[in-house]
């Protein structure tokens, strides 16, 4: 098993123009092995890769959201890491990913905002049992 690790960068999160009835966030990220640890930034072995969360009016209203704000960006984010998390271990990330967060959502908000402590910049080691969805040059 290869050890990756990938790192949020608080710089490049942005919530994105509301489209109808839905809200969209965005994480930027960069992935890199392990070894790179040291230089994230400068080294031309990591590459940028993002996911996109998509809210419907109505999730967010079940989950007692009025609008967005940091609350339900901290439960984006858990929800962006998750997926990240599975696709890792499934060998299946891609660059951009994305996430709709509709009629498949839990009807109750599974994750409490005040309890999800984000730390940006910081790496997250992740084990990986097959190759990611990119090679690293």
């Amino acid at each position: 098993m290869t050890s990756k690790f990938i790192t949020f960068l608080s710089s490049e999160t942005e919530w994105l123009a509301k489209k109808g009835d839905s809200d969209t966030l965005i994480f930027k990220y960069i992935i890199a092995d392990s070894d790179l640890r040291g230089d994230l930034d400068n080294n031309l072995r990591t590459q940028k890769q993002c996911v996109k969360i998509k809210i419907s009016g109505t999730t967010m209203a079940n989950w007692e959201f009025v609008e967005p704000g940091p609350n339900l960006g901290k439960i984006l984010h858990q929800f962006a890491l998750d997926l990240i998390r599975e696709k890792v271990r499934d060998g299946t990330l891609a660059k951009n990913e994305e996430l709709i967060l509709s009629n498949n959502a839990p009807e109750k908000c599974p994750y409490v905002p005040e309890k999800i402590h984000i730390k940006f910049d910081e790496p997250i080691e992740l084990q990986v049992n097959r190759p990611l969805g990119f090679k690293l040059p």
